[in-house]
């Protein structure tokens, strides 16, 4: 996900209002254009018009084409993966992906860790979070998504920590300091080290400054409200701050079983303070954009791996998150040259069972459009290379299989087979590497996860089973353990 490294700042300049920047704000949402992949002509869309820096940023979400029929250029999502919105003057183009809001929201916070089923049918929020939806508005329904994950630490658990405080008292408390105290007069007491619990966490601070934030993307009233109060909460929580990205990473690192809570809070904060920066409006001149970005490659990678230990979850296999070669790639210096590291793989014990790529490219699951198996739905050879080296280096932990799972994001449309969707590389008569592409049904999945019913029977599923199978066959495991394929 790109967050830009200007950070917005909670001091407003004299010229423009809180009240005028939602004004403004708001105006843009009424001029909100949906782009998709397959593109729409839009008459008042002159790229000529704008300087270099402004195409180059408006070029990592959508691509342009001038089209003689209409007259006009022929505006497109760019590729499937790279959706968000950016501000073009005084237009909004959301550039969605090829599903519903509902399911992009259910993805995007099972992938950060969150408990989807908190976060739909809340009538409390103006938000259709539905197939039905027509509107694809990230800023709003970010707004949401913060007030909903702010409301669920209130009502479970509130950052607490210990603060050191040193003051002369006429009664005990903590450890006395005994060499400050020598001298003093009497009546001023003795001079005393404590920790008093206090709210006053880095915690706090960072979910303050995300509020604010949040506040200022003219969301609905009915959320605004929501937000409003949730931000009076927290100034009687903490004190706001300068925020940087150094101390979102501190405070993910710092979360514990009771703080688990922040998780979703916090990886919103980051993308409201760092990838949602209000500076278009300050910074003056003409053509001004505004870009958020969500990278779907990130997210699935993210999606998969937690829809992986959901499903191994009774298992004694595991999921182990990009685990780096202990030998890496090193240069002719003995110094590191690139790292190698996969995105996941699956292990029992000391053993390599499987290592997996994610890679959000429906194409090599789905046969969109046409009759049979084509080129297009081959894996690129920059993948097929990709995975070769992958499989090769795990091989010294035992014996290895390269899969690349891929999402399915239409359930109607025909998939390749398996044997079109493995490949075989031979190195002699009886070395070689094999590896298969397997499909996560996403549809399927999603609705699962909301409902809290059994994951779908997909090609993620055939391989867990198969990597069991696997270990009960070859000794391993005395019986083979059924999975739970829950949620």
């Amino acid at each position: 996900m790109h967050t830009p490294a200007r950070q917005f700042s909670s001091i407003r300049p004299q010229s423009m209002s809180q009240s005028n920047l939602m004004l403004l704000e708001g105006a843009l949402m009424k001029n909100s254009i949906r782009i998709d992949g397959v593109g729409s002509p839009l008459r008042w869309f002159d790229p000529t018009s704008l300087t270099d820096a402004e195409r180059a940023q408006l070029r990592r979400l959508i691509d342009w084409k001038y089209s003689g029929a209409d007259g006009c250029y022929w505006v497109k999502r760019k590729a499937p993966h790279k959706i968000g919105r950016v501000i073009c003057g005084r237009r909004v183009l959301s550039v969605v992906p090829d599903m519903s809001t509902q399911d992009f929201t259910t993805l995007f916070l099972y992938s950060l860790g969150a408990d989807v089923t908190r976060f739909v049918d809340r009538k409390s929020s103006s938000i259709a979070l539905s197939t039905e939806d027509k509107e694809f508005d990230y800023s709003h329904l970010l707004a949401a998504l913060m007030a909903t994950a702010c409301e669920g630490i209130l009502a479970t658990y509130v950052a607490k920590s210990y603060e050191r405080r040193t003051e002369r008292l006429t009664t005990l408390r903590g450890r006395v300091d005994w060499l400050r105290s020598a001298g003093a007069p009497k009546h001023l007491g003795l001079s005393c080290e404590y920790h008093e619990i206090t709210t006053q966490s880095l915690l706090n601070q960072v979910v303050l400054q995300g509020l604010g934030a949040a506040l200022s993307l003219a969301a609905p009233p009915s959320i605004t409200r929501r937000l409003s109060k949730l931000e009076f909460v927290w100034q009687s929580l903490g004190t706001r701050r300068h925020v940087t990205i150094q101390d979102i990473n501190s405070c993910e690192r710092s979360l514990n079983r009771l703080t688990e809570g922040y998780r979703t809070a916090l990886a919103l904060c980051r993308m409201l303070i760092f990838g949602v920066s209000p500076g278009d409006f300050f910074r003056g001149g003409r053509g001004e954009l505004q870009t958020l970005e969500f990278d779907l490659s990130g997210i699935f990678e993210r999606f998969a791996r937690e829809v992986m230990k959901a499903r191994l979850y009774s298992s004694p296999l595991y999921v182990r998150f990009q685990s780096e070669d202990g030998f890496q790639i090193l240069d002719d210096s003995g110094a590191l040259y690139q790292k190698a590291r996969p995105d996941f793989s699956i292990e029992f014990q000391d053993h390599t069972l499987a290592v997996l790529d994610a890679k959000f490219k429906p194409r090599y699951v789905t046969l969109e459009g046409q009759a049979s198996f084509t080129s297009k739905n081959r894996l690129s050879p920059s993948d097929v290379y990709q995975m070769l080296f992958y499989v090769d280096r795990a091989r010294a932990r035992g014996a290895v299989q390269g899969y690349v799972i891929c999402p399915l994001l239409d359930n109607t449309a025909r998939r390749p087979t398996k044997v079109e969707s493995t490949i075989v590389w031979r190195r002699g008569e009886s070395d070689e590497i094999v590896i298969q592409v397997v499909d996560v049904n996403i549809p399927e999945t999603l609705h699962a996860l909301r409902t809290r019913s059994d994951l779908p029977r997909d090609g993620l599923a055939v391989l867990c089973d198969e990597l069991l199978a696997s270990c009960v066959s070859s000794g391993r495991l005395l019986s083979p353990s059924p999975l739970r394929a829950s949620s």
